[in-house]
């Protein structure tokens, strides 16, 4: 199944949390604004809640 045939809401979740996971690549890459061990059990556990809105 492709992103197209998802649903509005459920495309948005999934595009979130690919960008939360860009995010956090490009900061370790670039060395800026990397987030602390804390910061990123909180942006796992935003992107684990987005994820569990979908439907598969």
């Amino acid at each position: 199944m492709g992103l197209e045939q998802l649903a509005l809401p459920e495309r948005g979740y999934i595009t979130a949390v690919r960008l939360l996971a860009d995010g956090a690549w490009f900061a370790g890459a670039t060395g800026i604004n990397i987030p602390t061990p804390d910061e990123r059990a909180v942006i796992l556990a935003a992107a684990y809640e987005l994820l569990s809105k979908v439907e598969a």
